[in-house]
């Protein structure tokens, strides 16, 4: 029996598809656009494996197939890691993540039976190569199907066209105007996604998405935080961003503004900290921080593709990092006016940053100095004189320990920390989780949510010794402590994770619920209940720090304002004070909101990552006369 090939590659990136999208999302996309896309792909590698002999025909068949299962593998096994699509920039540098290659294997095993099935998909399709034809057809044949490779592209195009774009996400717009990797493979699948990805990197894509606010009124403009600022430039893709940022409302001056004015400042960014890592029997002083600090109780910190690196960023600069390339990195020549260092430096402040882990991984040795830190410690740069670093979990207690001392008896200081100790793997090959073992072992847990537990327990230590250390000194009522987790703990399974947390979890929203904890000895508890995310750190930071800044130049809100409620999630899904959209199954849930309510958020959502990007890949910051 003959098996036509152009049939046999059909059914194969179908297959791909079907199994992408059981695997992940679970949405089911544009069905229509998704075949016809496979369509067109099917044309072209049934063309391409027609120009040659039937030898070679025949390996860039297999070669086809093989390199497609590894890649729709690839972005599978990603997505379950990060709740997001794989770019191809990231998918480039996972060299540079060789450190937790142990971590990506066991994400590998604990998915075994996908990788049966591909290779099952594999295997079947060599078994059944002695059927298919792959001798060189006549050249008039290929002319053919030449022609039918470029009218099938041309109909296709000619289809999205054709369809409706009344909304942000419509087809036509992902195809043409704007990017949403995430979306793409929504419209049009896995492997016309990972095209496109590789097309707009290469040639550079621009958006194509101009808007047009309403400008608003300010009746006192001494109560906002708003600046007179100028562009010092005629750039056009700078004045777009410009003409954008002044037509931002500022928010307002509030209660809360300057009460930390002169106060020192630790910034504690704490690897996979969560809510589940608050236990008053297993870390005190966590507990402690979150009954006598100001808590956040509805605070999120979404996921974004590049792990702790994109969290560190959005923190730190209040932007959204861009898809497709690591902000982090891409960053570090930028200018970034509302750093903490490069804003409390010109106060007369004393900058110093450290990170229990490999001081270039991210470029994070780049990118902390250029956020205006003077002294940056990590292990290769001297740390590992002072702690034990040649371990894959280090001790953020014994960091806090021996670094304290740099800058405990400077008049004005800020101290910058991103831990170590919480990061998968929580099992016994974890040196702290032997180490704390014997704190959790008696807890009515599986052994995996008890390692991580073990694990936070030197997080809860190094809080205690930098709040012991200040006393002794008499300067606890003079600095504040800022800490907050990166992430959810993607070690831990959804069951394990629910298994820890005192509330139900979601895998949408509720999952990235996490603490964000201000403490200071001389401030009251407070339980701030208002939506809001790692995006708003920054500018309600600056607020309480009495910082004069410009809060337009930013993308989250100082939370103690009276903004809107915004938590914004990777995915474009969202939560508002009125009730939560989920991007990918389009579903609301809340209070009835008018008819164009959503589409408004996707389009204010959609603005606000595009101009971080915008902000990022021009440099916005540097162009700004204040």
């Amino acid at each position: 029996m003959k098996i036509k090939k152009f049939i046999s590659i059909f059914i194969y990136i179908m297959f791909i598809e079907v199994l992408f999208v059981i695997s992940t999302t679970k949405v089911i996309g544009n069905v229509f656009l998704i075949t016809l896309f496979s369509l067109l792909i099917t044309i072209f590698i049934d063309l391409i494996t027609n120009l040659f002999p039937k030898k070679i025909n025949k390996i860039i068949y297999n070669i086809f197939i093989i390199i497609t299962s590894l890649l729709s593998f690839a972005y599978i096994i990603y997505y379950k890691m990060y709740d997001n699509i794989l770019t191809i920039h990231t998918l480039f540098n996972s060299y540079k993540a060789i450190s937790f290659i142990n971590i990506l294997f066991k994400e590998i095993l604990k998915h075994w039976y996908i990788v049966l099935i591909l290779i099952g998909a594999i295997v079947l399709l060599i078994f059944l190569e002695k059927h298919i034809n792959f001798d060189r057809p006549k050249k008039k044949n290929i002319y053919k199907e030449l022609a039918i490779n470029i009218a099938g592209y041309i109909v296709t195009i000619l289809v999205i066209l054709c369809l409706p774009n009344s909304k942000l996400y419509s087809p036509k717009n992902l195809y043409f105007n704007i990017n949403n990797n995430l979306e793409n493979t929504k419209q049009f699948g896995l492997l016309t996604t990972i095209r496109l990805d590789i097309q707009r990197l290469v040639f550079r894509f621009k958006e194509n998405s101009k808007i047009s606010n309403e400008d608003y009124y300010l009746e006192n403009p001494e109560d906002y935080h708003i600046l007179d600022i100028k562009l010092d430039s005629d750039d056009e893709a700078l004045k777009e961003i410009y003409d954008y940022i002044i037509k931002q409302k500022p928010t307002n001056k509030n209660e809360y503004t300057g009460i930390f004015k002169n106060k020192n400042v630790i910034v504690f960014i704490a690897e996979s900290f969560s809510n589940m890592a608050i236990r008053k029997d297993v870390t005190p002083t966590l507990y402690k921080i979150t009954q006598e600090g100001i808590n956040f109780s509805n605070y999120y910190a979404p996921l974004f593709s590049i792990g702790t690196s994109d969290s560190e960023y959005v923190i730190d600069t209040s932007l959204f990092p861009a898809d497709g390339t690591w902000s982090m990195e891409q960053s570090h020549n930028n200018y970034y006016p509302y750093s903490y260092a490069n804003v409390l430096e010109s106060l007369g402040y004393k900058s110093y940053a450290y990170h229990d882990w490999d001081y270039n991984y991210y470029n994070r040795d780049k990118y902390i100095t250029n956020m205006g830190y003077d002294n940056f410690l990590a292990c290769g740069t001297g740390l590992e004189k002072r702690i034990t670093c040649n371990v894959r979990h280090p001790s953020d207690y014994e960091m806090v320990k021996e670094t304290i001392d740099d800058y405990i008896n400077e008049d004005h200081f800020v101290a910058y920390y991103v831990t170590m100790s919480g990061h998968q793997t929580y099992d016994s090959g974890n040196v702290l989780v032997k180490k704390n073992w014997n704190k959790v072992k008696n807890l009515d847990y599986s052994d995996k949510a008890k390692a991580y537990l073990a694990t936070q327990i030197e997080l809860d230590k190094a809080l205690e010794e930098t709040i012991n250390r200040l006393k002794e000194k008499g300067k606890l009522d003079d600095t504040v402590i800022i800490i907050t987790g990166d992430h959810y703990p993607p070690g831990l399974t959804f069951d394990e994770m629910q298994e820890l947390s005192t509330y139900k979890l979601d895998a949408t929203f509720e999952k990235y619920r996490m603490p964000f904890i201000i403490y200071n000895s001389e401030v009251e508890h407070v339980d701030n209940k208002k939506y809001c995310s790692s995006l708003d750190i920054l500018p309600t930071m600056l607020n309480m720090l009495g910082v004069e800044y410009d809060s337009r130049l930013l993308m989250g809100k100082d939370i103690f304002s009276d903004s809107d409620d915004l938590v914004i999630f990777s995915d474009r899904s969202f939560i508002t004070n009125k009730g939560r959209y989920n991007e990918l199954a389009e579903t609301y849930t809340g209070q009835t909101v008018a008819s164009d309510y959503i589409s408004d958020m996707q389009t204010e959502i959609y603005h606000k990552f595009r101009y971080s990007r915008l902000i990022l890949e021009n440099d916005f910051y540097r162009h700004l006369k204040f």
